[in-house]
């Protein structure tokens, strides 16, 4: 069950429901029912019954000693739920004020009527209800009707359209690939370009008006042809965001660039990498150098220096700062004026190599051939690097003169320090410059980007919208061509969908609209009391039948101890039922002192329990333990994983009293035991398998084989059973063929009849009920002697009377050897022992007659070897326990197959059903709420009077688009807002909003 909680209009309800509880609880005789709402805190909700607690944002406790704990938790009663509660508090609100004004002159008659309807309140309410809900069905049935029957219509009359235009559809996508039927032609040539677009031309005009240029088709072929051909390397080489390059008609040279433009528009290092492989002349001449931009501008800076080779190089200095003055190092060492001093010979070490550095800048730019470099920029490149040197040593010379002040204190050192900068000054501006290195670098990368925007344009953008344009065109002239209207056929197809839409929902509403049970139960006696009150109304004089009619419209809930005992612990837990628990999220709990434990566990049967999550447990005094398990039948319980008893179409009527214990296991068996996952059952059985799991029963005792004893009996008492299969009793057999026993005839006339005694006979003659009986008696002697020649030459059954010698000559011509399995003579026996005595042969592995040295193995072998004759009429072979037990299994198999096929198809169709409403169910709720996410992502401009934008978004595989529109007013203090939203499943959704300031 899904509740929305209605924070605002329950906090309205609360205060006018608070204010009716305090103005008329002095009234007498009145159909007011006072409400007390305990209103604790600002985490208590909504408390009506005596000693009942509400915590959380919109729990509601309307049962006496009821407790509400968590998020829209309700502990109510009589089917009731929050919004069934919100509701009823404010219909109380709006009525009780329009009776209050007419209760006065009413009061006999409404204490009359009130003593029929408090005794009878719930089932007037009831009756009231099943009647409206009744209405409401049958209403929606029309609704829904209407609808179905316009779809079809709409549907069957659009099968003809829909099916033309598709056959034009095809046969216009047909003619756009014409251009894959047209050969391997070489269209570099214009004479093959123009053989080309003469074959599709003719492929894509046939059968009719349509007569586009030679040179369309031309153009719409090499566009075709460049797109899928050209334009993968054209994206290779197109840079990235931190790329940038020269280009020209035949390749791309890009040139990585990373923070080119500071927030503040400085330009910062580490910008221009330049590299050998990149700028190659004809001649392979490099024409740049290995160098980044930071280097070139810092040229005489500490750190930076132009080697022997004149490449200008950048390295890291030493931990040690004298280290970096020694002979063998290559670099300027950096200098800090405020803190270092240097000696004489560290000093002319430094200038060795600076003057090398100064000496190698003119050839290191003279060197710089790069295409991009300006005759300006080169000089002013050049100029930056001899000044940043001519700084440099302005440095060294101030530290070289400390130093020397330091060791000799001559005062003269620092006159020469302090005017080390005017030394230089006429030689700094000897090299002038005209702009910095960063603008140039600026300046270049601005230049970079308009390039690369230049080639993009010209091999991506522009190829790409010839395609399209040639494309676009093509199919719309065919489209003319061919009368297709797509639009039509959309606008078709979007009017079904709707219809159908439209009956869907018409049905769902028709299905879900049906009286509770409990209200059907009460409603039995509704018209019987509504005569009564009608009869009391029809005595009352015009004052009182305005006010009776009053009463009719009035719909008055009393809420004030509504359930009891009903706990619901958890985020939307609802119990309703009497000495009901529900703990847990979702959780629901209706019968009367039902368990629901578990995340989305159900529990409508009476005394019933759920333990796990996912259940539904609907059948009285059942339970299931595990998750999820399907509880349909009373007094069954389930424990394990995914178990279904009964039918959700049958509650209460068959899976009753039947006990599962494991999994995955479906059956609609009446008191059943079914034991294992996978199982199977049918009615009033145990159960550990299925007719594909067969499972063994092992370790069972002995039962009592005797009769009327309702035991289970084992393999070693039916073995047993076959050993002594002799031991038949004679008497019973004889008993029921009745050997030896007088013998009465009755003759259906007496006239002319005459019996009389004979040698072996005797007759008696007897009358009764007027009817002559003649009894004959036939000797047994006289039977056995008319018998007695064929007797004595057969044999007797315990062979008492057999000639052995000749039994023995007829049977006994078998030979003792391994094949042979005639029957042998002792005399052949004899023989054969004799000569194994004699020829020393090996009789310890032979079993006795007795079989007293048999051991366990032994008489396992010999119960394989002898019982392995199937059951079935007239076999004389033994048979094991195992063949019994499958015999036993296979009579009842062909039933059970088909039982389980009835089942499974059943099953399987209402769970088809119940996936393809929750797939659409969760598809719709995640298109709406994706709907959401894209307008709520639409960005706005603040500072602008206008602002336009979209969004996107995507939630759990359904998307949606969205576009929005914010207008704000001249002076700035109103703003109107205006969104709209396309989902994936074709839904649209439209938003609007208005706020003024002031």
């Amino acid at each position: 069950m899904k509740k929305t909680t209605l924070a605002l209009l329950l906090s309205a309800i609360l205060s006018s429901a608070s204010a009716v509880a305090e103005e008329t609880p002095s009234q007498p005789n009145t159909n007011i029912v006072n409400i007390t709402i305990n209103n604790i805190g600002d985490d208590s909700g909504l408390e009506m019954g005596t000693g009942s607690r509400a915590r959380g944002t919109g729990s509601i406790a309307t049962g006496k000693n009821s407790v509400a704990l968590g998020k829209n938790a309700v502990a109510t009663g009589g089917n009731e739920t929050k919004d069934s509660i919100t509701k009823k508090l404010a219909e109380n609100k709006q009525r009780l004020d329009e009776i209050s004004t007419a209760e006065a002159n009413t009061a006999r008659l409404l204490d009359e009527l009130q003593k029929i309807r408090k005794v009878e309140a719930d089932v007037i309410e009831a009756g009231e209800r099943v009647k409206q809900v009744r209405l409401a069905k049958q209403s929606a049935y029309n609704v829904w009707q209407d609808k179905l029957n316009l779809y079809n219509t709409t549907k069957d009359g659009a099968a003809d359209f829909l099916r033309e235009t598709q056959a034009k559809i095809d046969d216009l996508n047909s003619r756009l690939t014409g251009i894959s039927r047209i050969g391997s032609i070489d269209i570099s040539s214009d004479e093959g370009l123009t053989k080309a677009a003469t074959q599709l031309k003719s492929i894509a005009e046939e059968g009719t008006t349509l007569n586009l240029g030679v040179d369309f088709y031309k153009d719409y072929v090499s566009s075709y042809y460049k797109a899928i051909g050209d334009l993968r390397l054209a994206y290779s080489k197109r840079p990235t965001y931190f790329n940038y390059g020269l280009y020209n008609s035949s390749q791309i040279q890009p040139l990585n660039f990373s923070r080119v433009l500071a927030g503040d528009g400085i330009f910062k290092g580490n910008i221009l990498a330049i590299y050998n492989d990149l700028y190659v002349a004809e001649d392979k001449e490099i024409v740049s150098l290995h160098a980044r931009s930071d280097y070139i501008e810092d040229i005489g800076n500490s750190g930076t220096f132009i080697d022997e080779k004149g490449n200008i190089n950048r390295t890291y200095f030493a931990d040690d700062f004298k280290d970096a003055f020694n002979k063998s190092s290559t670099n300027l060492p950096p200098i800090n004026v405020s803190t270092d001093v240097i000696t004489q010979q560290e000093y002319d070490n430094v200038i060795e190599r600076f003057n090398a550095i100064w000496n190698k800048v003119e050839e290191t730019f003279n060197k710089l051939k790069a295409p991009f470099l300006t005759g300006e920029m080169r000089t002013d490149l050049k100029n930056n690097a001899y000044r940043n040197l001519i700084n440099y040593r302005i440095n060294l010379d101030k530290v070289y003169y400390q130093g020397k002040y330091e060791e000799t204190k001559n005062t003269a050192w620092l006159d020469k320090k302090v005017n080390a900068n005017k030394a230089y000054s006429d030689l700094l501006n000897q090299y002038k410059v005209t702009k910095s290195p960063s603008t140039y670098f600026s300046e270049l990368s601005v230049e970079f980007a308009n390039l690369r925007d230049t080639w993009i344009k010209e091999n991506i953008t522009d190829v790409e919208e010839k395609n399209r344009i040639t494309t676009a065109t093509l199919t719309s002239e065919l489209e003319k061509a061919l009368g297709i209207n797509k639009n039509a056929v959309a606008e078709k197809q979007a009017e079904i969908a709707r219809l159908k839409n439209e009956a869907d929902q018409a049905k769902s509403t028709y299905d879900n609209t049906n009286p509770s049970a409990a209200d059907i139960a009460l409603s039995q006696r509704y018209e019987e009391i509504m005569r009564q009150l009608t009869d009391k109304a029809n005595a009352l004089k015009a004052e009182q039948e305005r006010l009776q009619a009053l009463k009719d419209a009035l719909t008055l809930h009393d809420l004030t101890n509504v359930g009891e005992n009903a706990y619901a612990l958890g985020t939307n837990a609802l119990a309703t039922g009497t000495n009901s628990l529900a703990i847990g999220t979702d959780t629901i709990a209706t019968g009367e002192n039902a368990i629901a434990m578990g995340k989305g566990s159900v529990v409508t049967g009476n005394n019933s329990i759920a333990i796990g999550v996912g259940h539904n447990v609907l059948g009285d005094n059942s339970g299931a333990f595990g998750d999820p398990d399907y509880i349909y039948g009373d007094g069954s319980y389930a424990f394990g994983n995914n178990n279904t008893i009964g039918d959700p179409n049958k509650v209460h009527q068959i899976g009753n009293n039947t006990f599962v214990l494991g999994s995955n296991v479906v059956t609609t068996a009446n008191n059943a035991v079914i034991l294992g996952a996978n199982s199977t059952g049918a009615d009033n059985t145990v159960s550990v398998g299925a007719t594909n799991n067969l499972r063994k029963i092992i370790n069972v005792a002995n039962g009592q084989i005797a009769n009327k004893s309702q035991d289970a009996i084992t393999g070693d008492q039916i073995y047993d059973i076959l050993q002594n299969a002799t031991n038949i009793n004679v008497a019973n057999w004889q008993a029921k063929l009745k050997l030896g026993t007088s013998t009465t005839t009755q003759p259906t006339t007496t006239s002319d009849i005459d019996i009389v005694d004979s040698t072996n006979t005797t007759v008696t003659k007897t009358t009764a009920n007027n009817k002559t009986i003649f009894t004959v008696n036939v000797a047994n002697d006289a039977i056995k002697s008319a018998i007695q020649s064929d007797l004595d030459t057969k044999a007797n059954v315990d062979a008492s009377n057999i000639n052995v010698t000749k039994f023995a000559e007829k049977l006994g011509t078998g030979t003792v050897s391994d094949d042979d399995t005639n029957l042998v003579t002792g005399k052949t026996v004899y023989t054969a022992i004799q000569q194994a005595a004699i020829n020393g042969a090996d009789v310890s592995n032979k079993a006795n007659r007795d079989a007293n040295n048999l051991t366990a193995q032994d008489v396992a072998n010999w119960q394989e070897k002898l019982g392995t004759d199937k059951v079935e009429a007239n076999s004389k072979q033994l048979v094991t326990s195992g063949a019994v037990h499958s015999y036993v299994r296979d009579m009842n198999r062909n039933t059970l197959d088909q039982a389980n096929t009835y089942t499974d198809m059943r099953i399987n169709g209402l769970k088809q059903h119940t996936d393809k409403q929750i797939k659409q169910l969760k598809e719709e709720t995640r298109a709406g709420i994706a709907s959401a996410m894209a307008m709520s992502a639409i960005p706005t401009i603040s500072n602008k009077r206008y602002s336009v934008g979209a969004g996107t978004a995507t939630f759990r595989g359904e998307s949606a688009v969205a576009i929005g529109l914010r207008v704000k007013s001249d002076k700035d203090n109103a703003v109107v807002s205006f969104s709209a939203s396309a989902s994936s499943n074709g839904d649209i959704a439209g938003a609007a909003g208005f706020a003024f300031g002031f």
